[in-house]
């Protein structure tokens, strides 16, 4: 307090002195005795006079930190929070911070998966814009743990990617990943269990064959549009259907096909009119046997047709 010498310069200050030794007018420079300081402690004046490099400033507020960041004399900083803006997290904050679990808003689309690389940042929010377009299966795969990282403006929604050409071996993996919209298939032949339900109903590339599926979800899995082939793992028969049932879910029995994927499954009719059976059922490969239900006049119209072995029963109806 009495010293009048002015432009003294102090070293080994302690930071917790650094503020007020600072702010005496007669001090014109000073060095610290350590370099890791609050951010509290590193004042304006501290600041302006320190001479010492490679400071660390902790607990840094997310408004402050590009200021703090510019100064050549910071390496490091550490934030108070972990939610900043992306004007807040400047090349020179993202080079010098050292805090973790991040989440950037208002990142533009364009720059997000670049940003999302950032390995202290868990979650990058868009300022606008809902995907990313295409991008190439091994893309995807190699960035994956980037592009889960980007979300909508809403900061819950994902960014969405489309992803082409995935290897089935790896389609269930690739369409169980929420931030992918659609993809297509490397092949076109694959198991039911790589064809899961998230694939199918991501998955745009058509005629399919899927092997190995349980014969009793095979009819349902026909009715998938990019599915033409169907092999089912074990049996030979669908059961048995009516001939309005058979009308309805030919185009998809039409798919299924037996273990070696030649060999068609089989149905057997019951109920059928003697029109049916003459000029559908009895043609018919996938049909091995059916019943006939009919009036007289029309069991005797198409007897000739209906009279053979594939027809087990003929009953008349009046």
């Amino acid at each position: 307090s009495k010293n009048a010498t002015p432009s003294l310069t102090i070293s080994d200050v302690t930071v917790s002195d650094a503020a007020s030794v600072a702010a005496n007018a007669n001090v014109s420079s000073m060095s610290l005795a350590t370099t890791t300081l609050t951010a509290a402690q590193y004042t304006a004046d501290v600041v302006s006079k320190n001479t010492r490099t490679g400071l660390t400033i902790t607990d840094v507020a997310v408004a402050s930190a590009a200021t703090v960041a510019a100064d050549t004399k910071v390496s490091n900083l550490t934030l108070a929070a972990t939610t900043l803006t992306a004007a807040q997290y400047t090349t020179a904050v993202a080079s010098k911070n050292t805090t973790g679990s991040l989440t950037v808003t208002g990142v533009a689309i364009g720059s997000a998966l670049a940003l999302a690389n950032d390995a202290n940042l868990i979650k990058v929010v868009v300022n606008s814009g809902s995907s990313l377009g295409s991008v190439a299966s091994a893309t995807f795969t190699a960035g994956q743990t980037a592009y889960n990282k980007l979300y909508q403006a809403d900061g819950t929604t994902p960014v969405y990617v489309s992803v082409t050409g995935v290897p089935v071996a790896s389609a269930a993996t690739v369409a169980a990943n929420s931030h992918v919209s659609t993809l297509t298939l490397a092949a076109t032949t694959l198991t039911a269990a790589q064809y899961t339900t998230a694939v199918s109903s991501k998955n745009t590339t058509g005629s399919l064959t899927v092997t190995g599926v349980d014969i009793n979800a095979a009819l349902n899995l026909a009715i998938d549009r990019n599915v033409s082939q169907i092999h089912v793992s074990s049996g030979s028969s669908l059961g048995s259907y009516s001939a309005s049932q058979y009308a309805t879910y030919k185009s998809r029995i039409e798919k299924i096909y037996q273990v070696d994927g030649t060999q068609l499954v089989t149905v057997t009719i019951a109920g059928a009119t003697a029109s049916q059976a003459a000029n559908t059922l009895i043609p018919d490969s996938r049909v091995t046997s059916l019943t006939v239900s009919d009036t007289t006049a029309n069991i005797d119209t198409y007897y000739s047709q209906i009279n053979v072995a594939k027809v087990t029963q003929i009953s008349a109806t009046g």
